[in-house]
């Protein structure tokens, strides 16, 4: 297979997974009743604070990168190896794409389905909060990643509360994926660009799961 095969081929598993995590999110609210329906609508509002929460999302990226915490440190440079034989030379365009998907199709299952069914039961707090760690749990490349995706997760769960629309969450989460994505694809070449034992760096936050697939 060519190489603009398999990449094609890579882009559209990618794609097509988030997405149908996306479409199997929408079938469990219907079936168990979880009113969506009002509260995924587009607003340039709630897109424009997403927006800015993702910046300040891939902000907090670069501070933790420059933590001198060995499981950070330890993270960092498996998430840019991870990311970098994914993504490394990729379009442009490509990276936005996935990065789009897993906005979408994770913010529907965690932020839209997950987090509005517990809240349905049990109140914003614990919705909040129990998405976002099963939403840590679900990314397990190492504990480090685990924990801070649960972070992030927190974050946009907070989020969605605080906007009343999902979009909000899909637009930080997709941003976010985006700039990371790209930015440790573009530092991920060589072990130059990879700290050195002891040096002050830190983790390669958690990128929604995409960095993985």
């Amino acid at each position: 297979m060519s190489q603009r095969r398999r990449d094609w081929a890579l882009l559209v598993s990618l794609t097509g997974f988030e997405l149908a995590v996306g479409a199997v999110a929408l079938l469990l609210a219907w079936l168990l009743s979880v009113p969506l329906a009002g509260f995924w609508h587009p607003d340039p509002a709630a897109l424009l604070t997403g927006a800015l929460a993702g910046v300040a999302m891939f902000g907090l990226l670069l501070v933790l990168i420059r933590l001198p915490f060995g499981p950070l440190l330890r993270l960092l440079e498996v998430v840019r190896r991870l990311v970098g034989s994914l993504f490394q030379g990729r379009p442009i365009l490509d990276l936005a794409l996935i990065a789009a998907a897993a906005g979408v199709g994770e913010e529907l299952l965690f932020r839209g389905f997950l987090q509005q069914w517990l809240t349905v039961h049990w109140g914003d707090p614990v919705g909040i909060v129990v998405a976002a760690v099963l939403f840590g749990v679900l990314h397990p490349l190492t504990l480090s990643y685990a924990v801070v995706a649960s972070l992030f997760g927190l974050i946009l769960g907070v989020l969605v509360v605080a906007t009343g629309n999902l979009w909000s969450a899909i637009a930080a989460h997709a941003l976010y994926d985006f700039l990371a994505i790209l930015y440790l694809g573009r530092t991920s070449g060589g072990s130059p660009s990879l700290p050195e034992a002891g040096s002050v760096a830190g983790t390669a936050a958690a990128a929604p799961p995409e960095a993985e697939s």
